[in-house]
């Protein structure tokens, strides 16, 4: 028998970007999954009855969680709302859970975890809920020689992906800019011209390779902080010609969603160990 085939997921915010490409792997990989829309977090008071009624049904499976709710487009504005607090509550919340019911814990987080001193509300949050999670101290930074590969007692994981790109849904910003700036010569015979910096660089990967590596990293039990990423580092500009090959960039215009925060790569010993 297939290890997924005696595996148990339980995918919370299964509709967002990340939550709604997964769900379909995992069940396409043959694990039972059960998927838990999760918009607030105080959409929770069916989390329990959910986890326990499949519990009892499967009772010597491997039991996962992975947790991808989160509000919306952590960008601009949102980035600094006090609402991106509220989900250090249900993350607590969640691991008790799990604690109780002998589950595996996956939490989603941000590369912009690897700043050495972030300030906005969406980073600080993922922090402490990465703090809950892993069991880490406050002076525990992310700079630390071994990001990558600190393994933790609980067994709990801790995805951190780096900026993922996909169409549809559109990701991450500055591709939805791209997308709305484009639509505006809807009917036009002019050539589509669209401002951007492209001089600015990240790890950008794609949400097809994001679920790839996730798998990759249940079906071998790895655990602690994993970092999901290209492992190299593309500016904007080469990104967007890849993507748009019907439009023009006019370089080096700092635009209102230009992609802001983390511009390293990811870690990908775990992957490489594993052969890929």
């Amino acid at each position: 028998m297939q290890k997924s085939q005696n595996t148990i997921v339980f995918l919370v915010g299964s509709k967002g970007l990340i939550g709604s490409a997964l769900a379909t792997s995992l069940q396409g990989a043959g694990y039972q999954v059960f998927t838990i829309n999760v918009k607030l977090p105080e959409d929770s008071s069916d989390l329990e009855v959910i986890l326990d009624s499949a519990i009892k049904s499967r009772k010597n499976s491997r039991k996962i969680l992975i947790n991808c709710a989160w509000s919306p487009r952590p960008t601009g504005v949102n980035r600094e709302s006090t609402e991106n607090y509220a989900w250090i509550e249900f993350t607590r919340f969640i691991l008790n859970l799990c604690t109780k019911n002998s589950i595996q814990y996956y939490g989603i987080g941000s590369c912009t975890e690897k700043l050495l001193n972030p300030t906005d509300a969406y980073t600080i949050a993922k922090l402490k809920c990465r703090e809950l999670v892993l069991g880490e101290s406050q002076h525990n930074t992310p700079s630390t020689p071994n990001f990558a590969t600190r393994r933790n007692e609980l067994n709990h994981g801790w995805f951190v992906p780096h900026y993922i790109y996909n169409f549809k849904p559109a990701s991450p910003e500055l591709v939805r800019y791209v997308i709305s700036e484009i639509d505006k010569f809807e009917g036009s015979q002019k050539a589509k011209t669209v401002k951007i910096n492209s001089n600015s660089e990240h790890d950008f990967v794609s949400l097809t390779e994001v679920v790839h590596q996730i798998m990759k990293a249940l079906e071998n039990g790895i655990s602690g902080v994993i970092e999901i990423g290209s492992g190299r580092s593309q500016k904007n500009i080469e990104l967007l010609n890849m993507l748009f090959s019907d439009v023009s960039f006019s370089a080096n215009h700092q635009h209102r969603n230009e992609i802001l925060g983390y511009h390293g790569v990811a870690d990908l010993k775990w992957l490489s160990e594993l052969g890929g």
